[in-house]
This record gives structure tokens, sequence and C-alpha cells, in this order.
């Protein structure tokens, strides 16, 4: 993993993580400046699994998008009002990523500071950051969603039987969509018990994730396993 930034503020706890600053030039020509162009160009010479930019405004977006053509991974963050704003602002200078390798990316997550319908004691609402719609990118005009914020009532609607991406997954792996529905239920369940047990802090859920991806068949029994006894603690 090589993350790339402007300023440090990713902190992985992952033992195979580097991460990239770019850094001001010195003098009236700049001398020594280090761009993100620079750094994702010097990132994708390393042959990393996923590379992580901070935030894409310039040319440094068709570099990353060249690296997702050639198989690496990729997130970043962009400033946009919704998904249809985000798309345009790539396919426009001066970040110029050509319509045709927009579906490159898989989705888009859409995060926004709302106001939700919780009120606190003094009788304000509650304001938050939140996730509010996960968009899965088919190609530069079509984007369906599949998990969406209801601000009434503070809860997600998720539409993953018509997953585009659900769907060709389950194609190319030749296995039925019930069967990844039944993992992503799984997952839920991991994701539940995390909540209820108070497993918040990073480096806790990053415990707990590792554990499951080293190992899925031994994390499930195990899972199962603590489940049964609390189960039957609270009978």
């Amino acid at each position: 993993i090589i993350s790339v930034e402007e300023v440090a503020e990713i902190n992985l706890p992952h033992e195979n993580w580097t991460s990239t600053i770019a850094r001001s030039g010195f003098g009236v020509e700049g001398e020594g400046e280090i761009t993100l162009y620079d750094l994702i160009k010097s990132a994708v010479r390393h042959r990393p699994d996923l590379i992580i930019v901070g935030e894409v405004r310039g040319e440094e977006a068709y570099v990353l998008f060249q690296a997702l053509a050639t198989g690496h991974g990729g997130l970043c963050t962009l400033h946009a009002e919704d998904v249809d704003t985000a798309i345009k602002r790539l396919t426009q200078p001066p970040m110029n990523i050509p319509s045709s390798i927009i579906p490159l990316m898989n989705c888009i997550i859409t995060v926004k500071h709302v106001r939700t319908p919780v009120f606190l004691e003094s009788g304000k609402r509650l304001s938050s950051r939140k996730f509010v719609s996960v968009a899965e990118i088919k190609d530069a005009k079509t984007f369906p969603e599949v998990f969406s914020w209801n601000p009434s009532t503070d809860i997600f609607k998720e539409n993953l039987s018509e997953s585009y991406l659900l769907n060709k997954m389950a194609s190319t792996l030749d296995i039925p969509l019930e069967k990844l529905l039944d993992e992503l239920e799984y997952r839920k369940k991991v994701l539940m018990h995390m909540v209820e047990h108070n497993i918040r802090d990073y480096r806790s859920v990053n415990k707990v994730l590792s554990k499951y991806y080293n190992n899925p068949q031994l994390f499930q029994r195990s899972f199962s396993k603590n489940r049964s006894g609390e189960n039957a603690d609270a009978a």
C-alpha cells in the first residue's frame, strides 16, 4: 500500500504501508518540488496492490487512472456536491479523464455533513458526517445507487440484489449471486457485533478484520461459537 498526500493525514496500521508526502520547491524556480503527480508516477513503479491519494485536483488524477488501467487498486478523495458533479470534475480540465476510462472506478461513496433526525437533550438536532450514498459506476453516464441514506428516518436503504458489480463478480467467479449476498449478510453481522461491543477505534477494528481475511473459515467458526455463547448467557 502506498499513500500519496500533500499533508500527512493517513495513518494505516499495516506493515506494508509506505507514506509519501508532496513538498514545495525552493527559490524562484521551485527547485526540488515534488508534486502529487510525481509521487503517483513513482508509486506505480513500485507495483503496489493499492495506491491511496489524499485528494485529487489536477493532472495527478490522470496518472491514477492509468494505474487503475494497469491493474493496480486505487482510492482517492475528491470534493464535489454529488456523483454527477464528481464525474464532471474528473472529465474536465485540469484532470481531463477520458469518459472511456471512467468505468475503471468501481464506485463513488458520497460523504456529507448532514442534520440527522436525532435530537440532543438540549433540543438541538444532531449533525454529523455521514456516508449518504454508495453509487456504482456502470459507465460515464450511469451510476446506480446500491446504498442510500434516508434523512427523515436516519436509515440506509440497500439494493444489493440489483448490484451491477456483484452480478459481474458472480459471473466472473462462476458462483450464484445469492452466495455473495449471504457473504455480505455475514459481514454485516460482524460489523454489528463490533458496534454492540464498542469496538470502534481503528486499530481494534483492523484487528478483527485482519483475522477475518487471514482465515475466513476459522474466523466464522470462532465468531459463531462466541455468538452462541452470548445468546446462551442472555437466555
